[in-house]
């Protein structure tokens, strides 16, 4: 029995705190019959953030597969060229300058793989 009396004695004051932490609640709840709110701006926000979010992603998702594309299709470069071409190609604001160095880079992989196949053509 000593276990339940001190249960008791410990119980009945917190027991009396929530009932009496309760009351401007239920009174709030009894004005506007809710017991919250809920800010709808916010959840809207939240929304279009979210959007704009998977919208960069999606866009960036995009850029780095066409420029992964047009990384295998120069696969002639040497790896420091290969590795700049790849540099290149994943910037995200591409200048005139770059794009030329970009253009530079596939035309001499295009050349080296011409290059290439006029040898294999020779030797046969």
């Amino acid at each position: 029995m000593p276990f339940s009396r001190s249960f008791a004695r410990w119980c009945a004051p917190v027991v009396a705190v929530a009932m009496i932490a309760s009351v401007p609640v239920a009174a709030h709840a009894a004005e506007t019959g809710a017991f919250g709110s809920v800010d709808l701006g916010k959840i809207q926000a939240g929304y279009a953030k979210r959007g704009d979010l998977e919208k960069s992603i999606q866009d960036l998702g995009e850029r780095l597969t066409a420029a992964m594309k047009q990384q295998e299709s120069s696969d002639m470069l040497d790896a420091a060229h290969e590795k700049q071409l790849g540099d290149l190609l994943v910037k995200p604001n591409i200048t005139d300058a770059d794009r030329a160095a970009i253009s530079k880079l596939m035309a001499q992989s295009s050349a080296d793989a011409t290059e290439l196949a006029g040898f294999s053509r020779s030797r046969t």
